[in-house]
């Protein structure tokens, strides 16, 4: 489950600080108020190419951070494999667009995109069109 999503210095938004609760999330607002912007946050924090036009104008770089609260299911193998501590049943992502390029971090650690990947495929489903999003 999606715990947080912080979005800073990304298209048009300043600062964003998301929770939320368990059960079932709605994002609701008028054309153009930004709900698109939000679900393109989550997939460029898994992986979805970045450009520098994604930055705020005006600023140097755009940080997306989420944090996941995962179910006890979750292969402690991933870890081992990757290098990466876990924060008990948190997992968190953060993505850093800039001029000259973007990286990715799961739990404070650089990773490659093949783990980033890897999380895609265990954790979120996207569907283009109306970007509909299932997280298992």
């Amino acid at each position: 489950m999606i715990k947080t999503l912080s979005i800073k210095d990304f298209i048009i938004i300043d600062e964003l600080n998301l929770e939320f609760d368990k059960g079932f999330n709605v994002i609701t607002g008028e054309t153009g108020a930004g709900k698109s912007i939000m679900i393109n946050a989550i997939d460029l924090a898994f992986g979805a190419r970045a450009s520098k036009e994604l930055i705020k104008t005006g600023k140097n770089r755009a940080v997306i951070e989420l944090v996941l609260e995962l179910e006890n299911t979750f292969p402690s193998e991933f870890y081992e494999t990757f290098g990466i501590e876990p924060l008990g049943n948190e997992l968190v992502l953060s993505r850093e667009i800039t001029e000259t390029g973007s990286r990715s971090r799961v739990n404070g650690v650089l990773v490659n995109q093949e783990v980033i990947k890897n999380l895609r495929e265990m954790l979120i489903d996207i569907h283009n069109q109306h970007m509909t999003y299932t997280y298992i």
